[in-house]
């Protein structure tokens, strides 16, 4: 799936919102995989991956705590 459309898909499907320079940030440094591109040019990018990062990221970042 190319940035773009993994921005919209991530935001759609699991409320996470990821910016297409953060998910560039992430494949330079090696958090998530880049795939072959497409007939476009573009990179491709793992859905299933990028959103479990994303989670992870979200989860660490976030203090689930409730109000007593």
């Amino acid at each position: 799936m190319t940035a773009p459309d993994l921005v919209a898909w991530l935001a759609l499907e699991h409320r996470l919102a990821v910016c297409e320079q953060t998910l560039r940030q992430w494949a330079s440094r090696g958090k998530v995989a880049r795939h072959p591109k497409d007939d476009a040019g573009r990179t491709r990018h793992d859905p299933v991956e990028v959103a479990g990062f994303a989670l992870e990221q979200r989860s660490q970042r976030t203090p689930r705590t409730r109000p007593a």
